[in-house]
């Protein structure tokens, strides 16, 4: 989806557990998620960046942390 609303107003009508951010430009449903690799996210065949930041974040939310 595209929309003019900053990332951050959006996430906070997502206040919920079953959205992550995984970069500063993406917000995904965990139930969208078909697999992780070291640097992407699978979303129905799209590869979508793990931003730096969100790395390690990413991992811990969903259970993969190293």
């Amino acid at each position: 989806m595209v929309t003019k609303y900053q990332l951050g107003e959006i996430e906070k009508y997502l206040n919920d557990k079953n959205f992550l951010q995984i970069h500063r430009s993406f917000i995904v449903s965990r139930r969208a998620i078909l697999s992780i690799s070291s640097h992407e996210i699978d979303i129905g065949g799209k590869l979508i960046p793990i931003g730096r930041y969100y790395l390690l974040l990413v991992k811990k939310e969903l259970g993969n942390a190293s």
